[in-house]
C-alpha cells in the first residue's frame, strides 16, 4: 500500500474506506438481477452483482494498520460461525423513508444480528472501535434513485414497485462473510476483496 503525496510535499497517510457483509449466494444474486430489469424505471439505477451485499458493519476510512486488525477481528468472529440464514421481504422500501436515496429488501436474520454483535466486540478487542448511531437493521440495497430528485419524486420512484420473491420473500444462506474496501467514483462505487470467511450452508437460525 501506498501513501499519497500532502500538498506540502510530505507523505499523506493512506486511508482506506471499508465496510464488513455478507454475501449472497449466486442464485440470489441471479434472482435480484431478473428483478432489477423487470421493475425498475428509469428514475433508479440498479446495483451491480458486485454491490449486492448485507452491510454488517461500516467502517468508514481506517489506515491500513486498522484494516488489518478488522481482517482478523472478521476471522475470530466468523471462526465456528453456523449457517447465515436470511429472509428478505417481498416488498422493496426506500431509505432513508422520508427522502429516498436508496431502493433495499428488508431482511429478518437473527444469525446475522448476532454475527454483526459479535464483530463489534472483535473489532473493539483489536482497537477499532464503531460507534453506531442507529439500531443495527439488516436490508439488501438493490437500488439507487438517479440524481437528486425533489422528495415526492424520489418517493414516487420506489412506490409501487413489484415485489420480490414469492409471497413470503426470499430465503438463503449467506456464502461468506468479507471484508471490503469501497472506492467512490463518479460512476459508482467499486468493491475490492481485503479478506473473507466462507460460511456453511445449512438450516440456519
Amino acid at each position: 500500500m501506498e501513501a499519497s503525496d500532502c500538498e506540502d510535499g510530505g507523505p499523506r497517510p493512506e486511508r482506506i474506506r471499508a465496510f464488513l457483509a455478507l454475501d449472497p449466494p449466486p442464485t440470489t444474486i441471479e434472482a435480484v438481477s431478473a428483478w432489477q430489469r423487470r421493475a425498475l424505471g428509469d428514475g433508479l439505477r440498479p446495483l451491480g452483482a458486485d454491490g449486492l451485499h448485507l452491510t454488517l458493519v461500516f467502517l468508514g476510512d481506517r489506515d491500513p494498520a486498522a484494516i488489518e486488525r478488522a481482517a482478523s477481528a472478521l476471522r475470530t468472529a466468523a471462526s465456528g460461525t453456523a449457517a447465515v440464514r436470511v429472509v428478505l421481504a417481498p416488498a422493496p422500501i426506500g431509505l432513508p423513508p422520508r427522502r429516498p436515496r436508496v431502493v433495499a429488501l428488508e431482511a429478518t436474520s437473527p444469525a446475522a444480528v448476532r454475527l454483526h454483535d459479535t464483530l463489534l466486540g472483535e473489532l473493539g478487542a483489536v482497537g477499532v472501535d464503531v460507534a453506531e448511531r442507529r439500531r443495527y437493521r439488516p436490508h439488501l440495497s438493490v437500488a439507487r434513485v438517479r440524481g437528486d430528485p425533489p422528495r415526492r419524486r424520489a418517493e414516487e420512484a420506489v412506490a409501487g414497485l413489484a415485489p420480490f420473491g414469492g409471497p413470503g420473500g426470499h430465503t438463503f444462506d449467506a456464502v461468506r462473510v468479507a471484508l471490503y474496501r469501497s472506492e467512490l467514483r463518479s460512476q459508482g462505487a467499486r468493491y475490492s476483496l481485503l479478506a473473507d470467511v466462507e460460511l456453511p450452508r445449512g438450516s440456519g437460525g
